[in-house]
């Protein structure tokens, strides 16, 4: 049984979400991502269609759906905000909404952090998990800067979900991988050393970079 944490249901014909059930995806949570709305009103109603028609398009497909809503960061109103952010937690009455999100950093700046803070605490007063957003540009800058903001929130890091994010995993791999290597060069020396007649100096010095 597989469980897709994030998806975009209103992105996927009525076909493809019957191929993932026939594979084996027996629930999934349909977030809220950047629809274009242009207003609040727009966003609300945006909200409203994942509820009532996007989670009923899961159950036809005979995927359980959960949805998860947020102000997605790159397509903040410039009017209503204050007021979606009362609205969103009555959302939360449907057993159907599960999580914040996507919410997070996109351009980043003041506003945009004001906003993911506002939700991160709202996510503590509803004892719900979130699931953030990281932008194509400037990824392992902004993931840093969302890392930073969630960690001095009151939000439990383990509620947290950091998605789209591939530069930080693969800048781990590379520091395990350097690591390795380093180790590799190391104990590729002291064997090299071993076979070579001491002359008071070292007999091999490797680099990490030059071993494959």
């Amino acid at each position: 049984m597989f469980v897709d944490l994030h998806l975009h249901a209103d992105g996927i014909r009525d076909a493809d979400l019957a191929t993932l059930a026939y594979f084996g995806v027996k629930a999934a949570v349909t977030c809220a991502r950047d629809a274009g709305a242009a207003g609040a009103a727009e966003l609300r109603r945006y909200w409203d269609e994942l509820v009532e028609l996007q989670a009923q398009r899961l159950l036809t497909a005979g995927i359980r759906p959960m949805v998860a809503l947020a102000l997605h960061p790159a397509r903040i109103p410039w009017h209503g905000v204050d007021e979606l952010l009362q609205r969103l937690p009555h959302y939360f009455d449907d057993p159907r909404v599960v999580a914040l999100g996507e919410l997070g950093l996109h351009a980043g700046g003041e506003r945009e952090e004001d906003i993911f803070s506002r939700q991160l605490e709202l996510a503590v007063r509803l004892r719900r998990p979130v699931i953030v957003h990281t932008p194509d540009k400037e990824k392992a800058a902004r993931t840093r800067r969302v890392l930073a903001l969630v960690h001095s929130s009151p939000l439990d890091p383990s509620r947290v979900l950091i998605d789209h994010e591939v530069v930080l995993c693969a800048e781990k791999s590379r520091a395990s991988l350097s690591s390795t290597r380093a180790r590799t060069a190391q104990q590729r020396a002291h064997r090299s050393a071993r076979r070579v007649p001491q002359s008071g100096r070292p007999a091999v010095m490797l680099s990490p970079q030059a071993v494959p």
